[in-house]
């Protein structure tokens, strides 16, 4: 016997006809596919390009180069800023010049003068360094030395300025020994 068929219901055969996917399916899948891609691929620049350096990451981007430079070669390296081109500068004493490295645009660097921690019997005490750099006009000084041992100039960086600058910054103290931050001890003792 045969079934009437009902309005509005089409017959469907086994193994009869292809089903297909509709025009609004595909379109999609393809938009998924373009939206995804546009994530991965500026996700993937910011990767590669994170940006500007700061003017510290060149302030020590420069004073490792510097650093590496005198040991591996056993010989002096002046650090110095060209205020009139806002490169890091660093010139050895075996004649060769690194590569200057640009400071972001609106930012100043200077170096001052170091202190550095003494050891006394029961504390640290801070003290003023004299330094054989040459001296500015304004206190500053005009080159940093690093040495064939590992050593450096003690001495501070200043940064003013630059694109991200909220107000002042207090200097970056470096340790002569390490020619890395400071570490100032934080309970009065001295380690060990």
């Amino acid at each position: 016997m045969l079934q009437a068929e009902r309005p509005g219901f089409a017959r469907h055969h086994c193994g009869q006809g292809r089903q297909a996917f509709t025009l609004l399916e595909v379109l999609m899948v393809l938009a998924l596919i373009g939206l995804l891609s546009g994530v991965m691929i500026s996700g993937v620049d910011r990767m590669l390009n994170p940006g500007p350096d700061s003017p510290a990451q060149v302030f020590w981007k420069m004073t490792a180069a510097s650093r590496r430079y005198a040991l591996q070669n056993e010989c002096e390296v002046r650090m110095t800023v060209d205020d009139s081109t806002d490169e890091m500068q660093a010139h050895a004493s075996d004649g060769t010049d690194l590569p200057p490295i640009k400071l972001p645009e609106g930012s100043k660097l200077s170096f001052l003068p170091g202190t550095t921690l003494v050891s006394t019997n029961t504390s640290l005490v801070s003290a003023s360094t004299t330094t054989n750099n040459a001296m500015n006009a304004d206190g500053t000084m005009a080159y940093i030395t690093f040495y064939g041992d590992g050593t450096c100039t003690p001495f501070q960086a200043q940064i003013a300025g630059g694109a991200n600058a909220t107000g002042p910054v207090p200097p970056i103290e470096v340790d002569p020994w390490t020619c890395g931050p400071m570490l100032k001890p934080t309970d009065g003792t001295t380690g060990g």
